[in-house]
This record gives C-alpha cells, structure tokens and sequence, in this order.
C-alpha cells in the first residue's frame, strides 16, 4: 500500500554561509490541517526560487520514507518530515518503482509523475555537507516531482492510490541513471524524450546531451 505520512509545507528564510546569501524554502514543517493543491503548489508552501522550482512541471514532490533512515545516519542526526523539501512524504513510493507517467489519487487531487529532482547547491550549504547536492544525485534518492491533473484537497496522512501506470521501463530511477551515470546511453535517452509525460525540462538535458554526443562523432569523424 502507498501511503502519504505527512503534508509538508515552507516560507523562504534568508542564510547566508560563507559570505554566501541566498533565500530557501527547502526545509518544509508538517501541516496538522489539509490543505488545498493547486496546479502549482500546496497552499501555504511558498517558494523561493520559481525559475527552479515549483510550476506547473513541479507542482509537488514526493519523497520516500524509506530514505529518511539513510540519511539521518550519514548525517548523524535525527531528521524530521520535510527535511528534503517534500510537499508528500510517502511510505511505499521509491524511485525504482514510480514510473515517469504514473497518475496517482492523494485526497481529492490526482496527479502525475513528471520527473526526478535535482538537487541544487542549497542542500550543502543548509546541511553543513557541500558534497550533499552531489551524494543525492549518485545515491539516486532525489525525490518525485508531479504535475498536478485534478485540483483537490489533500489531507496530513492517507493512502495514495495508484490509478494509471505510466512508461513502467522508465522509472524516475532510470531517469536519474541516465542523468548522472549513464550518459552515452543515447538510445535510451531517444526513447525517453517520446515520453508525453516526461517533462520538457529532462527532455532539453537529453537533447542537449544527444546534440553534443552528435558533434563530438561529426568532429572525430572529420578531423576537426
């Protein structure tokens, strides 16, 4: 059974570390209320950055309970919910076996999975860990985002029910592996990028990737 353990919600706070200042709402607190999800974010969960986060392609993230345990002895320290900058956090939903295109029930809303996070620099700032944007990407424990389908009310705890099952190959997992530890498997990336529901952000990176991998053939080939 999926599950939705906590509802997870954030204003910006200002940091500054190392003369570095930036604005995050990536530390989230459990909401005790149901709130509304919108096609572009939980009420009340307020971004900071909306060039890199939240829209219509990242309207939630979900992220596995199961990793919580992972982290917090890396970390050494005890973490609670929303500590990834989950809008969900969910118990039975893991990277290898979401799909790029599974529609899923949360309360009244219905949504669909889009594509994997990626992590930005914040977490090594907030986290005391510089290299911790670098170890969620290789772990491969980055976190759901979905894009929402049906407007609705979601509740602090429930289950999460299954009601489509998208492109079962390319799960957000293989995703990840194509981004970060499979870069030359170029006919997988050419698969993905047929994929109605990946989104149009990965698609660029996979287009970008196969339009440098082409140049760099044209090149050895030619001589340049």
């Amino acid at each position: 059974m999926h599950q939705c353990i906590s509802i997870n919600t954030g204003i910006p706070k200002d940091y500054v570390f190392d003369r570095m200042a930036f604005s995050s709402a990536l530390v989230k607190t459990t909401s005790s209320v149901s709130r509304f999800l919108s096609k572009l974010s939980l009420e009340g969960d307020v971004q900071a950055d909306t060039k890199h986060h939240g829209g219509l392609e990242k309207a939630a993230l979900l992220y596995s309970f199961e990793h919580y345990r992972y982290w917090e002895e890396r970390l050494s320290r005890k973490l609670p919910y929303g500590s990834f900058g989950e809008t969900f956090t969910t118990v039975g939903l893991t990277e290898e076996t979401v799909s790029i295109g599974d529609i899923y029930r949360i309360g009244e809303a219905i949504v669909q999975v889009s594509q994997p996070r990626r992590p930005c620099y914040k977490f090594g700032y907030i986290y005391g860990e510089k290299e911790m944007p670098i170890w969620i990407e290789q772990t491969g424990k980055t976190g759901i985002y979905v894009r929402v389908l049906q407007e609705g009310v979601v509740v602090p705890s429930g289950e999460i029910e299954l009601l489509e099952k998208g492109a079962e190959r390319f799960t957000v997992d293989f995703i990840n592996r194509l981004l970060v530890h499979d870069k030359q498997n170029l006919d997988a990336m050419e698969e993905a990028l047929q994929l109605g529901a990946l989104s149009p952000n990965i698609k660029r990176v996979f287009k970008k990737q196969l339009a440098s991998e082409f140049e760099n053939h044209e090149a050895r080939y030619f001589g340049h």
